[in-house]
C-alpha cells in the first residue's frame, strides 16, 4: 500500500513539476482596456495635507501625463493585455527637499494567457508593469550614502549616545547619493544617466541635484559615529573614518566628491578624482514654488538607451511565452519624440 502512496506521490510532483515549468500561452490578439486607479496616492500621503482642490487639479495632471504615454503605439490599439495605471503614495527623498504632491505612476501590461482549461485568464498579480516617479528629486536608483533614525537603545555603553542627536545626525548624511552614473543630455529637460534612468525636468530652472564635498560628507558621517551606542563600535568607527580624512588636503576637502576611495581600509567610498558617478545632494531651489503644488516638475523612469536589446528580448520573449512580451515592447516604441511631448507637459504652467 505504502508503496503505491509513494509511486502517487512522485506522479503528482512531476506533474507538478511540469506545468510549473511551462510558460502560459500567450493569448495576442484579444483587445484590452487602458484605465486609471487612484491607489492611495492622496490618502496614504499623510503628512501633505492634500485638499479636495488639490487632488482634482492634480489628479487631471496624472490623467494628462497617462494620456502622453498612452500615445506609445502599443497603447494605442491593446491587444494581448490590458492596462492598468495604478497611482501610488512614495516618496524617497528628504521632507526638506520636497515640493509638490510625490507619487508613483505604475503602468501595468495585465497580458492575457490561456489557462490549465483552456480558457483566456489575466495576468493580474504583479504583472509586468513600467513605473514613472513623479516629484522626487531623489530616487532609488541613485545610492544614498546615508543613514536613517533608529529605535532607542537602554542598554549603550556609549556616554555621549544620545538618540535625538544621532537621528539629527542621521538626517545630515541621508541627504548625500551618487548619481547612477555617466550623464547625457537627449533633449532640452531631458538627461540619462549610466544608459538607463531618464530625467524629465524643467531645464529653465536651477540645477535640480548640486555637488557635495568631501568635507561634508566625512563630518557628517563623523557626527553620526560619535552618537553610536556602542562605545567600542563608535571610537573604532570614527577613527577610521578620521583616519581616511586625514590623507585629503584642506584644498581637497573643499572639492566635489565622486565615486572612489582612499587609504588600506576605506569605510566611506570617495575621492577627488573626477569619476562618471558623482557625490551629490537635492537642490530644494529646483521648485518652482510660484506654482501650485499640484504641478507636475519632475520624473523619473528607467529606459535603456539600447532600444536594440528591447528588440531582441521582445522576439526571445514572444518565442518562450514571456508574460513581459508587451511591456517591453512599450519601453522599444518610447522614443525621444515621445519623451519631447512629456516634457511640455513639466513645463506647462
Amino acid at each position: 500500500m505504502k508503496k503505491i502512496f509513494y509511486f502517487i506521490m512522485v506522479l503528482f510532483l512531476i506533474k507538478s513539476a511540469t506545468l510549473l515549468a511551462q510558460e502560459p500561452k500567450l493569448v495576442l490578439d484579444k483587445p484590452g482596456n487602458f484605465e486609471m486607479i487612484n491607489w492611495g496616492i492622496y490618502s496614504n500621503c499623510i503628512d501633505c495635507k492634500i485638499t479636495k482642490a488639490e487632488e482634482t487639479a492634480n489628479y487631471a495632471q496624472l490623467k494628462e501625463l497617462a494620456e502622453q504615454f498612452k500615445k506609445n503605439p502599443v497603447l494605442q490599439d491593446i491587444k494581448g493585455f490590458t492596462s492598468k495605471v495604478l497611482l501610488f503614495h512614495e516618496y524617497y527623498g528628504n521632507k526638506s527637499d520636497q515640493y509638490g504632491i510625490p507619487g508613483k505612476m505604475s503602468i501595468q501590461f495585465c497580458y492575457y494567457f490561456l489557462a490549465q482549461n483552456n480558457t483566456v485568464a489575466t495576468a493580474t498579480i504583479e504583472p509586468p508593469d513600467f513605473d514613472i516617479l513623479i516629484n522626487q528629486l531623489w530616487t532609488p536608483m541613485c545610492d544614498n550614502m546615508g543613514f536613517r533614525g533608529s529605535n532607542a537603545v537602554t542598554d549603550f555603553t556609549n556616554p555621549k549616545y544620545d538618540k535625538k542627536k544621532k537621528d539629527l545626525a542621521a538626517e545630515k548624511t541621508h541627504v548625500f547619493f551618487f548619481t547612477p552614473g555617466k550623464k547625457e543630455n537627449l533633449a532640452p529637460g531631458i538627461d540619462r544617466y549610466a544608459d538607463e534612468t531618464v530625467i524629465i525636468y524643467d531645464d529653465s530652472r536651477p540645477d535640480y541635484w548640486i555637488p557635495a564635498t568631501v568635507k561634508e560628507i566625512f563630518e557628517s558621517w563623523i557626527e553620526f559615529y560619535e552618537y553610536e551606542p556602542d562605545l567600542f563600535t563608535s571610537e573604532f568607527t570614527v577613527n577610521i573614518l578620521k583616519d581616511q580624512y586625514s590623507k585629503f588636503s584642506e584644498e581637497e576637502r573643499n572639492m566635489p566628491a565622486y565615486f572612489g576611495a582612499r587609504g588600506d581600509m576605506p569605510l566611506l567610498t570617495v575621492d577627488t578624482k573626477v569619476s562618471e558617478k558623482q557625490l551629490m545632494k537635492a537642490n530644494p531651489l529646483y521648485w518652482d514654488k510660484n506654482r501650485p503644488r499640484t504641478d507636475i516638475q519632475f520624473l523619473v523612469f528607467n529606459l535603456l538607451k539600447d532600444q536594440k536589446r528591447y528588440e531582441r528580448e521582445a522576439e526571445e520573449a514572444l518565442k518562450n511565452q514571456g508574460g513581459g512580451y508587451h511591456k517591453i515592447r512599450f519601453m522599444a516604441a518610447l522614443d525621444l519624440e515621445l519623451l519631447n511631448n512629456i516634457q511640455k507637459l513639466i513645463l506647462k504652467k
